[in-house]
């Protein structure tokens, strides 16, 4: 909070508004003056206002130390007055609100919001110099180790994750040394697929939805129109299948 407005409402209440960059302030007890309702009515809707979720506590209010004061005030920002507004059907919080939002532009147009533009320090002395190239060698070493630890996770990411290509059974078993038919075996006895009703090679329930397979629907056209549905597997799944006969060394099962 760095600057304080006059609020003056249109019957003649007279309120000290804390602003900062991008609201204003009242405490509890201004609220109960500009909404003319007792003090425990405001506390109530204050607290209903963060307890039911529609504003987080933390971010909509400041405690202070203030002039004239033994203990902390708490501060409320215009989200929350606004709330409170609502909650107890005050014209005057709508006539503050239309009062806020206008100083709040008039505030910003002036500049009173922007920040003092900031300058590095030069250093006054050789030690200094020295001090700085230092920790600014230290800081692009941790930026290499951030981007050197995430390469291997955007590596993966355009190869597995993004990756459009489609493996047959087919293609796969082939890189394992198998026939189709094999690799399906033996990830049926993995449990990792089975065969359904329809003939067709479904993942169990604890692989389903991650990704490994897709299917394709062939129509077949003749004295019957006939359709036929086939899973592949995408880049993802044929990793899986890789590191799968990897961990289980399942050449065994050749």
């Amino acid at each position: 909070m760095n600057k304080t407005e006059i609020y003056q409402s249109p019957d003649g209440q007279i309120l000290d508004v804390q602003m900062d960059q991008q609201t204003v302030w009242l405490t509890q007890a201004q609220m109960v003056l500009l909404f003319e309702r007792n003090q425990s009515v405001i506390s109530r809707h204050i607290r209903n206002v963060f307890e039911e979720g529609e504003l987080e506590e933390k971010s909509n209010m400041q405690i202070l130390h203030i002039a004239n004061s033994d203990k902390p005030v708490t501060y409320y920002n215009l989200d929350v007055i606004i709330s409170v507004g609502y909650r107890v059907k005050s014209k005057r919080g709508t006539q503050f609100r239309q009062w806020a939002t206008a100083r709040l532009k008039e505030y910003l147009v002036k500049g009173y919001a922007s920040p003092p533009p900031q300058y590095p320090t030069l250093p006054m002395t050789y030690k200094e110099a020295l001090l700085q190239l230092v920790e600014r060698v230290a800081q692009n070493e941790q930026l290499e180790a951030q981007v050197k630890a995430l390469a291997p996770k955007a590596e993966y990411a355009d190869r597995v994750l993004i990756s459009q290509s489609e493996w047959t059974t087919t293609t796969i078993a082939k890189e394992l040394g198998l026939t189709a038919h094999r690799l399906n075996i033996i990830l049926y006895e993995q449990e990792v697929h089975y065969l359904n009703s329809d003939n067709v090679w479904v993942l169990y329930a604890k692989y389903a939805n991650r990704g490994y397979t897709k299917t394709r629907t062939y129509l077949h056209e003749g004295v019957h129109i006939r359709t036929n549905i086939h899973t592949v597997w995408t880049e993802k799944g044929r990793e899986f299948i890789h590191t799968l006969f990897y961990k289980l060394s399942i050449r065994k099962y050749k």
